[in-house]
């Protein structure tokens, strides 16, 4: 008997030592995500643990029993919870923010119902997949399916074949016609929205939530961060070998009810020039800022301002110009109730877009052209959580003052050489003013596992005196044991005419474009951390804008413009189908994505490939965390853009020979392809990386020749005037650039 009680109190006291482990992970109730920095603790063991990055947190050998286990955060609070441990204990806790938050969950999940099969990318995205370069936060959305670009540096997204000027791009809830910084005056070189503000950046297509607006093509969407931690926090990236375009970035949450988030970069080769006594005719700056305040009233009011803007110059012998839009706002979101949320916005924008010739020939007048629209807006909507109906409704008013003025007509800029054209003696202006008002409704309706959102939009268009209505329906079925999403639908748009078809042209001649679009998809989960999507698609575009231009625009300034409002575009349609796979697997992550389309325009007499037509896109992007170091690729493979042959000469009785062309766009080179890498490696407080774009460019050596072999891609013929059409004239415009390197070095504080 002795002999089994000693066995018996040897088992129990085996059992009651065994150690265990208590891990777990700690998310934000309202977005799912991880919380680092989280306090964790567990009481009768006085052991205290930090949150991972991701959230998780684990302790080692925690004998049997009952225990506290406690969480603290600034921003999140205290929390305690028993706990008992007989084996391995696993504990997933959500936490709230205790800084209060207006953004319902009904909020969020409507949003991403409203548009199945958007993609997007992330701030770590940006951060450590490589195409940001010079700190281009956009670049990146080139890897999404059906998006492509007119060439390696180009920053401008191009979206199912469909000239960009017909997207918009939203930041926030602040919409920005031209989020980039420019070459002046027509040549966007990098977006102008600082990487170190974003949150997430989201591609919407066509049919769109309509709560946009102006827009026959897509969406971008950027969401900018949050101040998520109490204190001062910053960062300083600057590239060490061309330190030229530095970033400053600082976030501050002095209480738990008042938050600051600023970055701002400025070139500052001009400030060098004055501070050494340079004397030069040639001046040269970029320059953007972003600021934004929050703050927190009682319960259930939040208040936002925010201040937005970029600034380009350049000053020489031949042009002086200028681009620049500067955007501020007041935003008042109310949390009525559970079910009820309200959001009021007060906007000022203006974009400006001068340029003037100075070297021009005795007798002529130099161009002098200015855009400079500005707009006053405000905006209510009201969100509505009712059991199975889901609605966001609300109006926009909108004022617009201003507009453009110049000495030349938008169709006499057809070439790419604009420091040598010459203006008229007589400038003119012509406004773009009047007072606009629309009404817009979404409604989703619940009817799991069916999902319906229905939009409508009406508009009354202040300075063309017009009148539009959009809408859309787009339904989803979800199969919840196979985790499949079948979805389709369709809508109309519209979008009002840019500034530049103002310059020049008859008012009266100027009308809304328009477009209809059906999407028929579906996506897949096929693993815990795969999922797989296919969209096919269909859009067809009317009353497009056009100057009527009746030459043949040069196809180099079509093609750098990126964003080009010298199209002869009149309608047009495409189609494609897109695929898009992404997941882990493992210690690696990524995406890839393939589309197949086609884009044909018309200008009322011929019909031809949009200037943006891509029949292939293919990209692969890879990533893995090697401890301190990441290394990432990304791969591409798309169809060359049309450009219009070069079949002939004449003489032009000058002694140069004027080209004689072929059919519009019936020209392309064969396909790009490059491999692009980044290198990061991240220790405490900072962070170093390198960038190589088309790494294989040099492929070997020919010794013969003496010369590296390269792997050239081409974009345009460039036809030089002063020589006859021949095999060698035009000449072919390789990729721009060929190659590009780029190191970084980011230092946070």
């Amino acid at each position: 008997m002795k002999k089994l009680i000693a066995v018996i109190l040897t088992v129990f006291c085996g059992t009651a030592l065994y150690a265990h482990s208590v891990s777990g992970r700690i998310t934000d109730s309202s977005t799912g995500e991880g919380i680092p920095g989280v306090s964790v603790a567990i009481e009768e063991l006085r052991d205290v643990q930090i949150t991972a990055p991701d959230g998780s947190f684990t302790f080692s050998l925690v004998p049997a029993g009952f225990y506290t286990l406690h969480t603290a955060h600034p921003l999140y609070g205290n929390k305690e919870m028993a706990i008992r441990v007989k084996r391995r204990f696993i504990a997933d806790i959500e936490l709230s923010g205790k800084v209060y938050s207006l953004t319902p969950v009904v909020n969020k999940s409507k949003e991403i119902k409203a548009r199945p099969g958007s993609q997007s990318v992330t701030s770590d995205d940006i951060k450590y997949m490589p195409m940001s370069g010079i700190g281009d936060s956009l670049r990146l959305l080139q890897t999404l399916p059906g998006v492509g670009s007119s060439f390696t540096m180009s920053s401008v997204p191009v979206i199912r074949g469909l000239n960009p000027i017909y997207d918009k791009t939203y930041i926030d809830d602040i919409p920005v016609d031209y989020p980039y910084h420019y070459f002046p005056p027509v040549v966007p070189l990098l977006s102008s929205i600082n990487e170190t503000i974003i949150d997430r950046v989201t591609i919407n297509k066509g049919p769109y939530p309509l709560t946009y607006d102006d827009s026959i093509g897509s969406i971008i969407h950027v969401k900018t961060k949050e101040v998520q931690q109490p204190g001062v926090h910053g960062k300083i990236i600057v590239n060490p070998l061309l330190p030229l375009f530095p970033t400053v970035y600082c976030e501050a949450a002095p209480s738990a009810d008042f938050s600051i988030l600023f970055a701002g970069r400025r070139t500052y080769i001009d400030w060098a020039a004055d501070a050494a006594d340079i004397d030069t005719d040639n001046t040269f700056y970029f320059q953007d800022h972003y600021l934004k305040l929050r703050y927190n009233f009682f319960s259930g009011h939040r208040f936002y301002f925010t201040s937005m803007g970029s600034d380009d110059y350049i000053s020489t012998d031949d042009i002086n110009a200028r681009t620049e839009y500067h955007a501020e706002s007041v935003k008042w979101q109310y949390l009525l109730n559970r079910k009820f949320f309200l959001e009021t916005s007060f906007l000022r924008s203006r974009t400006n877009h001068y340029y003037s010739s100075r070297d021009v020939d005795a007798g002529d007048t130099p161009v002098d052209v200015v855009f400079s629209p500005l707009m006053y807006r405000v905006a209510q909507t009201v969100t509505a959580d009712l059991s199975l109906l889901n609605l966001k409704t609300g109006y926009e008013y909108t004022v617009h003052k201003d507009g453009v003025s110049g000495n030349i007509a938008l169709s006499e800029l057809l070439d790419y050489d604009i420091k040598d054209q010459t203006g008229g003696s007589i400038s003119a202006s012509f406004p773009i003013e009047g007072k606009s008002f629309s009404l817009f409704n979404e409604t989703g309706i619940d009817l799991e596992p069916v999902y319906l959102n229905l939009g409508v939009r009406y508009k009354y268009y202040g300075p063309l005196k017009s009148n539009s209505v959009s809408y859309r329906g787009v339904v989803s079925y979800t199969t919840r044991s196979s985790e499949l999403k079948i979805y389709g639908g369709g809508g109309s748009y519209h979008a009002q005419p840019d500034m530049y078809y103002y310059l020049g042209e008859s008012r009266s001649s100027l009308k809304e474009a328009e477009s209809r679009n059906g999407i028929l998809g579906f996506e897949k989960k096929i693993t815990a951390a795969l999922t797989g999507q296919v969209e096919t698609w269909y859009a067809k575009y009317e009353d497009l804008f056009s100057s009527g231009f009746d030459t043949i625009s040069s196809t180099e300034l079509r093609r750098l413009s990126q964003i080009n409002p010298y199209s002869r575009d009149n309608s047009g349609k495409a189609y494609g189908a897109e695929f898009f796979l992404k997941g882990k697997s493992g210690k690696f992550e990524g995406w890839t994505s393939y589309s197949l389309s086609k884009s044909r325009m018309s200008d009322g007499v011929d019909e031809y490939d949009s200037d943006y037509d891509q029949t292939h896109i293919f990209k692969a992007a890879l990533l893995t965390h090697r401890g301190r170091w990441t290394p990432s690729v990304v791969w591409h493979y798309y169809t060359s853009m049309p450009y219009t042959p070069v079949t002939g000469s004449t003489p032009d009785g000058g002694g140069g020979f004027d080209p004689q062309y072929g059919s519009y766009n019936s020209g392309r080179y064969s396909a790009h392809h490059r491999l692009d890498a980044k290198l990061t490696y991240t220790r405490e407080n900072i962070r170093c990386y390198v960038e190589f774009w088309n790494v294989y460019y040099v492929y070997g050596y020919d010794k013969g020749n003496r010369e590296f072999k390269t792997g050239k891609s081409y974009l345009f013929p460039v036809y030089d005037k002063d020589k006859p059409y021949s095999s060698s004239n035009p000449d072919k415009q390789e990729d721009i650039p060929p190659v590009f390197l780029w190191l970084g070095v980011e230092i946070c504080f």
